[in-house]
C-alpha cells in the first residue's frame, strides 16, 4: 500500500508516504532540501519499499537545493535498514562533496541507548557533517 504511493509519487518534487507500523514516514522536499525519515523501519520486503527511495535521491543529487539536511528520526530499525541508511549516507556525501553543503540529522529520545550508539557508529564513518538531536518522547512517534 505505501509502496504504490511511493511509485506515484516518484516523478514528483516532493516525495511524501505515510508510515506504517513497519516502514517509516517519508517526506522528501526537493524545494526546500529537508529529507526526512521518521518512525519505524523494519520492512518485510526492503527493496520494494527502499528502492523508490534510493532512485529519489540519485535523481535529487543530480541537482540538489542549495543545502540538505538528512534527518532520520527513527524509533526502531532492522539490520536490513541499517544497510539501506549507508547507501542512502553515501549519497548525501556524494552531495556534500560536489560542493552543496549536507548536514546529516541523528533524532533520538536521550534514553535510547541503541538508537545512540547506531547514531554514534555512523558518524564514525561518514564525511558528510553528522548532528546528533536530542528528542523529547512525544517528538519521536
Amino acid at each position: 500500500m505505501a509502496t504504490e504511493n511511493i511509485e506515484s509519487a516518484f516523478a514528483l518534487e516532493h516525495l511524501q508516504v505515510a508510515g506504517t507500523l513497519v516502514t517509516p514516514s517519508v517526506d522528501f522536499d526537493r524545494a526546500t532540501g529537508l529529507l526526512t525519515l521518521t518512525g519505524v523501519s523494519m520492512p518485510e520486503d526492503m527493496g520494494r519499499f527502499y528502492s523508490p527511495l534510493l532512485a529519489w535521491m540519485r535523481k535529487y543529487a543530480e541537482n540538489p537545493a542549495p543545502e540538505t539536511v538528512f534527518r532520520i528520526a527513527f524509533s526502531y530499525f532492522n539490520t536490513a535498514t541499517s544497510k539501506v541508511l549507508l547507501e542512502l549516507f553515501a549519497i548525501c556525501e556524494n552531495i556534500h562533496e560536489s560542493a552543496h553543503p549536507v548536514r546529516i540529522e541523528w533524532c533520538y529520545i536521550p534514553d535510547d541507548f541503541d538508537m545512540i550508539e547506531a547514531g554514534e557508529n555512523y558518524e564514525m564513518i561518514l564525511r558528510a557533517p553528522f548532528q546528533f538531536v536530542a528528542l523529547n518522547a512525544t517528538k519521536a512517534n
